[in-house]
């Protein structure tokens, strides 16, 4: 019966309608969203993790890597005011291309000029110190990348600088890092290496990263996250608009590239987030 209601849809529409119905089923099915701030959960991750350190009396410590013009920042900021622990918050942006930088420096001091606990790294995070070409596809635009993009072929290079977050965290005697969002068009796996001190150390509380098909041209898969904290005392999960989707395990239907939100959550933190938990059955379908 279900393959006799598939064959008649296929019958009565095109297949690049037939493509997209697909799609957008598929994508509801895997509770993915539009990749945007207000609606995929983002600002409620935010929100969850200042919520649980309003009564700390330690400094709250972020990182917003792959920064860009600030608006990830800005909305940490504002939640953080309306909980009373702006004064206790730190943020060290790293934003590696100069022109995005020179506008996140705009849009910070406009309205957050004075705030002391900002801290702006004109500075690409990854697995080591060094330098590396940066692809450039667009004024302030959050696709540029380490890798070329062959759906933009004219993007241009430029030369950035790199840091490692293990050396970054020494340098500035930073011992434990509550939340680290990582925006980095691919990059995110080295990131995760450079910063792999802190991770065995159960110092990292919360990282955000953004899987997407620029793990393609890293030659990068989700998989090697769940290789990464293998041993340690951390959790995956997906973020979605309205829960954290915990992943026990790795499983291939998780590998396709489509565009979202994943964290790596210490197990002491897990708490702090409304979480839910299911398996992929032996038709490869996932259910709660």
């Amino acid at each position: 019966m279900k393959k006799l209601f598939v064959d008649i849809i296929a019958f009565l529409v095109s297949r690049r309608t037939l493509w997209r119905l697909g799609r957008a089923l598929y994508l509801k099915a895997r509770a993915d969203v539009v990749n945007e701030m207000e609606i995929n959960g983002e600002k409620k991750v935010q929100y969850c993790v200042l919520k649980n350190l309003v009564n700390t009396d330690e400094k709250i410590v972020f990182f917003d890597v792959g920064a860009n013009i600030g608006d990830w920042t800005l909305s940490t900021l504002d939640q953080a005011a309306s909980m009373g622990v702006e004064k206790q918050l730190e943020i060290h942006l790293f934003e590696p291309v100069l022109s995005t930088f020179e506008t996140l420096q705009r849009r910070i001091n406009e309205v957050h000029g004075s705030n002391k606990a900002l801290y702006l790294i004109n500075q690409a995070m990854s697995s080591a110190d060094g330098s590396a070409d940066i692809f450039i596809v667009g004024e302030n635009a959050g696709t540029n990348s380490l890798y070329p993009d062959p759906m933009h072929p004219g993007a241009h290079s430029l030369r950035i600088e790199l840091t490692s977050g293990d050396n970054y965290c020494a340098l500035k005697t930073i011992d434990k890092v509550h939340f680290l969002k990582c925006d980095v068009e691919g990059h995110d796996m080295e990131v995760l290496c450079g910063i792999k001190n802190m991770i065995e150390s159960g110092r990292i509380m919360v990282f955000q990263f953004e899987y997407t098909h620029f793990w393609v041209y890293s030659r990068h898969y989700l998989k090697d996250v769940f290789d990464f904290i293998s041993g340690y005392q951390y959790k995956i999960g997906k973020i979605t608009p309205d829960k954290i989707e915990i992943y026990e395990k790795w499983h291939p239907e998780l590998e396709k590239f489509f565009a979202g939100n994943y964290l790596i959550i210490h197990d002491s933190a897990l708490k702090w987030f409304d979480l839910t938990r299911g398996s992929f059955d032996v038709f490869d379908t996932y259910g709660i």
